[in-house]
Formats: structure tokens, sequence, C-alpha cells
């Protein structure tokens, strides 16, 4: 099958076509590697993200832990609070938490107190 030189078939070797048709597949590729590059960076924030979110929770889980309310609450190692079966200390835990927070008010006072009992335990 014979080659067609379509520029030399539409006579526009001259025209300015060509030279703006390859001007634009130049800009259409630079968007694409600037998309690809905001993409990967977002995933890469996305990411970040996740970790320190997994890193504060287990955190808080050690304070949990450091505070004695696991053991109050029989929740012992090992025990999938997601589970049905463990279900109830789950509930029993959750509930003692809102009602201590609902419970309490957080000004400066509160605030440096509690920081002074938690001081003996940490």
């Amino acid at each position: 099958m014979q080659e067609i030189d379509f520029c030399a078939a539409q006579n526009l070797k001259n025209s300015p076509l060509p030279s703006c048709l390859k001007g634009l597949q130049q800009n259409l590729n630079r968007l694409k590697n600037l998309l690809n590059r905001e993409k990967k960076r977002m995933k890469q924030q996305h990411n970040a993200n996740r970790k320190n979110r997994t890193r504060l929770l287990i955190q808080c889980g050690g304070l949990l832990s450091k505070s004695g309310l696991l053991e109050t609450f029989h929740i012992t190692q090992g025990d999938d609070l997601q589970a049905y079966e463990n279900r109830p200390k789950a509930l029993q835990l959750l509930g003692f938490l809102i009602s201590c927070f609902e419970g309490n008010e957080f000004d400066e006072d509160n605030l440096e107190r509690w920081k002074s009992v938690g001081e003996r335990r940490y």
C-alpha cells in the first residue's frame, strides 16, 4: 500500500496548519504530564493523611489502655470491637466516653486539672 502525504495531497506544505497541530499536540502532552503529576501528588497527600490518621488512632488506643478503661470494660488484646460478640463492650466504652464528654466543661481549669492527672499516669 502506497503511503500518502496528506499535506502534499491537500497542498498544505506551506500552510500554518501542520505547525499549529504540532503546537497543539505539544500543549496536550504538556497538560497530560501536568495532570499526571498532580494526580500523583494528590495520591501521595492522601496516603500521608491516611497514615497520620492511623497513627493518631493507634496513639489514642494506647492512651485508652494506659487509662485503665479497657480493663474496666473487659476489653482484652485480640478483641475485635467491630465483631458482633464484642459489640456490647464497644457500646459501653463509647457510652462512657460520650457521657464524660457531655458532662464536663472544657475550660482552662478543667484542662489543666486533667493534664496533671494524666501526667501521673503517663
